[in-house]
């Protein structure tokens, strides 16, 4: 759905937007890019292995005391200025998984300045949230090869497979594979 304003909105199905709120929510706060209704985001969180990377703990934010953090963004619940999407891209086809491309697409939109304000637009006080898929370990690890390197990558795979989250096969054969794929740019529109 396009607006007038020079957003757009992401809006799942069944879930529906107070007359006129996301009109005011863009007139009231020009210096803000990202807005979202937390009530209706999905649980994956960070990627499980950013915990043991160096650079990665900087991006794993506290959940609030509504249990959220902004990994949990889904496009179930979005307003997004068209600018920042023309400036930093939309989601890398490269991911195999919606959530591996969305956490892709929110460290971008970090790293590239987008200021993210939650903000209670849809209707109704008691909407669920969905469940989501946490990320595949091969997403896990496109993600830290996009944007850590080749050298965290490595650390990754040792740490991953020693540290339990996943059998060791499995995170060499994910490796393997993420290894072999070249980066993908992102294209921007």
């Amino acid at each position: 759905m396009d607006s007038s304003h020079g957003a757009i909105v992401f809006l799942g199905k069944d879930l529906i937007v107070k007359e006129g709120e996301i009109e005011e929510i863009i007139r009231n706060d020009q210096a803000i890019s990202v807005w979202y209704d937390e009530r209706a985001t999905h649980p994956s969180g960070a990627p499980r292995v950013t915990q043991l990377l160096s650079p990665g703990i900087y991006f794993n934010l506290p959940l609030t005391s509504a249990g959220f953090s902004i990994w949990n963004i889904s496009l179930d619940c979005l307003v997004i200025k068209k600018e920042v999407i023309h400036a930093l891209g939309f989601l890398n086809p490269s991911f195999t998984t919606v959530e591996g491309a969305m956490v892709d697409w929110i460290y971008r939109l970090l790293y590239g300045g987008a200021l993210m304000e939650p903000v209670e637009f849809l209707q109704g006080n008691s909407i669920e949230p969905k469940t989501s898929n946490r990320l595949t370990v091969a997403d896990e690890f496109r993600y830290i090869k996009n944007r850590l390197g080749k050298k965290w990558l490595l650390w990754s795979l040792f740490r991953y497979s020693w540290g339990g989250l996943t059998p060791w096969g499995e995170a060499w054969k994910s490796f393997n594979r993420v290894t072999k794929e070249g980066n993908i740019k992102v294209p921007i529109p």
